[in-house]
């Protein structure tokens, strides 16, 4: 499969495949906010995603045709300040701070009092000087 489009943006991605949308299905999955979701849309060649997982895989496919794969394996943590429990997992390197991705608004992150991250971590881990962690939160990376 060819002539597929991906315009990545803030929280936002648009796909456009040059492909007949009769039998077509693009797929969007990975993780939100610590849970694994899919986003499916089928018989369509235009499609707009609103939630954009971190990392995300993105299958666009149709019978008879071998499926476009698309792998995000890059996590940012941006503009949020985390005050209950949330794990990341499937990252090959996972950026920490207020200016690691341009997909998100501007923002420190800041792990409050009762906030309990955990990054299951493949690779690398990288945290810029204005992450905090305050008492009583508490981040974990293995």
């Amino acid at each position: 499969m060819n002539n597929i489009i991906v315009n990545h943006t803030y929280n936002q991605m648009t796909i456009t495949t040059s492909i007949d949308s009769i039998e077509s299905r693009i797929c969007l999955s990975g993780i939100v906010n610590g849970v694994y979701r899919q986003f499916t849309y089928t018989d369509r060649s235009n499609v707009v995603f609103d939630t954009v997982p971190e990392p995300y895989t993105l299958v666009v496919s149709r019978p008879n045709y071998i499926p476009y794969i698309q792998n995000s394996d890059t996590c940012f943590l941006q503009n949020v300040n985390i005050t209950n429990n949330h794990t990341y997992g499937g990252c090959g390197i996972f950026y920490i701070g207020s200016d690691v991705s341009p997909l998100s608004p501007y923002g420190s992150v800041t792990i409050e009092n009762g906030g309990d991250v955990t990054i299951n971590i493949g690779d690398t881990v990288i945290i810029k000087n204005d992450f905090e962690v305050k008492i009583g939160g508490q981040l974990l990376i293995h």
